[in-house]
């Protein structure tokens, strides 16, 4: 019976930090998406790890209609906002920031105006690549071909890096062109590293928040399914459920729906015209030298779930679901 009430308890706090890290991710994606940090670390990563830097060149490359067909298509403007667009003084400073961005790209090589891709397969970026920079490369069937007219770019960071990569035994083209690809390949997996580690640290700084706004504190959490049978048998087969059938995107109605001690409650101070929230694990506010140790332990245990939620749903899924198996194995008697 013991063993069975650890790993119960073990199962409902690994499927809460489950739901906190789906939360998380759903409203980091958001995040991301809103802000273009995709496209932009991208973008970025090709202007320093491909061209050195060479603003002029990365705009020429966007500007190759291989890559043109990679930016996502913008939705048709809604009817409220095509109505507040045509308003005088909104098309002014329309104008006004259309004359800007145009400004830009007259100085940066690069259409602002416009969307950018947010992922480039290796093999369009050669095409792309050789298309834009490579003068008379199209039809090209041989290294030494294409090793000439690569040479006679003008001298850069670019013209070295390829001249290098050029180099196929049995003058092979397929294989020149897969030194290229892997040298992309390459330069994006460090983008990717770069991207994934913004994207970590702003899902710490969300998993903390959502610790503390819906005051899902992991110390409380597990104190309370060790204490109740009934709840940590409860919690124990929805996550049983959910790892079987559940979706993503209702991680936050299944968070509410269990009868664990997350959320505030209110209540209005005596002789007082404000309200006063209290956690919901609280049954009565501590008092003197309690309070100090409660408030420090609903501390550590957001912080503990904001780690947890930071950490991705992939890890606790595959933890759920080892957990879960074990505890529909049969057991010897």
């Amino acid at each position: 019976m013991f063993g069975s009430a650890v790993l119960e308890v073990a199962i409902g706090i690994v499927f809460v930090f489950l739901l906190v890290s789906l939360i998380c991710s759903q409203i980091g994606n958001k995040i991301s998406e809103a802000l273009k940090w995709r496209a932009d670390e991208l973008e970025k990563g090709i202007r320093d790890l491909v061209f050195h830097g060479d603003v002029t060149k990365l705009g020429l490359l966007y500007q190759n209609p291989l890559i043109e067909a990679l930016v996502p298509t913008v939705p048709e403007p809604s009817a409220l906002r095509q109505w507040l667009g045509a308003l005088p003084i909104l098309k002014q400073l329309g104008g006004l920031f259309s004359s800007v961005q145009v400004a830009l790209k007259q100085r940066l090589g690069v259409d602002l105006r416009e969307g950018k891709p947010i992922s480039i397969p290796s093999r369009t970026f050669v095409l792309a690549l050789f298309n834009t920079f490579v003068p008379g490369s199209s039809g090209k069937t041989t290294v030494t071909d294409l090793h000439d007219a690569v040479a006679r770019i003008p001298d850069s960071r670019l013209k070295t890096s390829l001249l290098a990569l050029l180099t196929a035994k049995n003058d092979e083209i397929d294989t020149a062109r897969k030194n290229v690809e892997d040298w992309f390949n390459g330069a994006m997996d460090r983008v990717s590293e770069s991207y994934r580690r913004n994207m970590w640290h702003l899902a710490l700084i969300i998993g903390l928040s959502v610790s503390v706004v819906m005051n899902v504190d992991a110390i409380a959490i597990t104190s309370n399914l060790w204490r109740d049978p009934t709840l940590r048998a409860a919690v124990a087969a929805a996550a049983g459920e959910f790892e079987r059938s559940g979706q993503p995107d209702e991680a936050q109605r299944v968070l509410n729906q269990l009868d664990l001690p997350i959320g505030w409650q209110m209540d209005r101070i005596p002789d007082a015209p404000w309200l006063r929230f209290t956690p919901k694990d609280w049954a009565t506010p501590p008092a003197d030298f309690s309070y100090l140790r409660a408030l420090l332990l609903k501390l550590i245990g957001w912080i503990v779930t904001g780690l947890a939620g930071a950490q991705g749903a992939p890890f606790w899924f595959d933890l759920l679901r080892k957990l879960t198996q074990r505890d529909s194995a049969p057991r010897a008697t």
